[in-house]
């Protein structure tokens, strides 16, 4: 009996706060501007975001330099000089 009571005075204690506090006014119009409000995508939050194009911009400026130190011979070492090169 006492479990009863203590189960009533618990969920008459949650349906006067839902009363208090009120209801969630979400509307449809508020979902369709914004399906995913904590991801950036479908599958990427704001900082997974920003990781993933840091991690794209300096791949993509370390191939540019290796593509110019392809280009001007800069990857390789002079065979001009008769010492050995480091």
């Amino acid at each position: 009996m006492l479990r009863a009571a203590r189960f009533f005075v618990l969920g008459l204690g949650l349906f006067a706060a839902t009363l208090l506090t009120g209801c969630n006014t979400i509307t449809s119009a508020d979902i369709r501007s914004d399906p995913t409000p904590e991801l950036y995508a479908q599958a990427l939050s704001g900082e997974e975001y920003k990781n993933d194009r840091a991690i794209h911009r300096h791949h993509a400026w370390r191939t540019m330099h290796d593509d110019i130190a392809r280009l001007f011979f800069f990857d390789k070492n002079t065979q001009l000089t008769p010492l050995p090169t480091p």
